[in-house]
């Protein structure tokens, strides 16, 4: 280990001395960190299965056109595997505290990090993060021609009725991008018409809901003003929930990306510190660090180190001072050498 072709290891990256009162308050802040990122763990895993099954509904709409099962991979995957990273990972802490079993804190930490399985789960957070990020970019065209493409089997596939008919009521919208969209399907019957599903009905307004051939001329009814039903499309609607939903994930998942680099940070300190303070005294101050630095050593020239000690000795000078001799070094070369 001290040596790489050729090199070898001359320092420590970023050293920091820490005693064993320091080590136990590290241990505790990485205990704490563990912890907290446990819960979120569990909570991207929560989320995950929100995404299929809450919202399944509304992306099934669109399920032509849009598809979730790889972001749903990502919050189900990263969630389950941080649950389980950070759960041994808080076992081994209870080992760095314990006298007997302090190395096998080390040995499970090289196997968790250096083996590359939380390093992995750290990169599958940010890469869920900058994935929800695109998804909501994504979802507004998606989410259009999926209720398009809904409203066009409205009259031949019930549970894609049923669906858009909850969708209406609940959202409080009406067609895709707005209440005349139903005008250009054949929902209702062989020919087109101005009239719309009654699920498009506003139970907030007083008057009777008139859904059916809405350019009807009536009696102080006017379309233009007089409206009872939802003028605001679905897609709109829906991609103002898509996005607060998609969001909060986002944003969840980045802070979490940062929290999981000082955790790292500060698991290494610990490890190094630990496995330092193993070889020498505990209760004595040990180097924590990030990594090893290595390098070439350097090459002594014989000539060079012989001719400087015999300049120490031809040219010393003393000078008296308190009963005591001083020797001067003067590293000048004499001339001619």
């Amino acid at each position: 280990m001290d040596t790489l072709k050729g090199y070898k290891v001359i320092g420590h990256c970023l050293p920091m001395k820490i005693d064993a009162v320091g080590r136990r308050h590290l241990s505790k802040l990485c205990w704490l960190l563990s912890d907290f990122i446990f819960v979120a763990g569990m909570s991207m895993l929560g989320f995950g299965f929100y995404l299929r099954h809450s919202v399944d509904r509304e992306a099934y709409l669109a399920s032509h056109f849009y598809n979730d099962e790889q972001l749903v991979g990502l919050y189900l995957g990263t969630g389950g595997g941080l649950m389980f990273v950070t759960f041994c990972t808080t076992s081994s802490l209870y080992y760095a505290m314990d006298e007997h079993r302090r190395r096998r804190f080390s040995e499970l930490y090289i196997l968790l990090v250096y083996n590359g399985l939380f390093f992995v789960l750290l990169w599958c957070t940010l890469a869920t993060s900058i994935i929800t990020y695109n998804h909501i970019s994504e979802s507004r065209d998606s989410f259009k021609s999926g209720i398009a493409h809904s409203m066009r089997s409205y009259s031949i596939n019930r549970d894609i009725k049923t669906d858009l008919d909850d969708l209406q009521r609940e959202l409080g919208c009406c067609g895709s991008e707005k209440y005349t969209d139903w005008f250009l399907v054949h929902w209702g019957g062989e020919e087109l018409s101005d009239s719309v599903p009654w699920s498009c009905c506003d139970p907030l307004v007083l008057r009777p809901c008139i859904h059916l051939d809405l350019e009807l001329p009536r009696y102080k009814y006017d379309p233009t003003v007089d409206l009872t039903i939802y003028s605001e499309g679905c897609a709109t609607k829906l991609q103002a929930v898509w996005n607060a939903t998609m969001l909060v994930g986002a944003r969840a998942t980045l802070s979490l990306f940062f929290i999981e680099i000082i955790f790292m940070l500060a698991l290494r300190y610990l490890q190094t510190s630990i496995d330092n303070a193993l070889v020498g005294d505990w209760n004595e101050p040990s180097d924590g660090f990030l990594c090893l630095t290595f390098g070439k050593p350097a090459v002594t020239n014989p000539l060079r180190s012989s001719r400087i000690l015999m300049i120490w000795v031809m040219e010393k000078k003393t000078t008296i001072g308190t009963g005591v001799k001083r020797y001067q070094i003067d590293d000048r070369e004499p001339h001619g050498w």
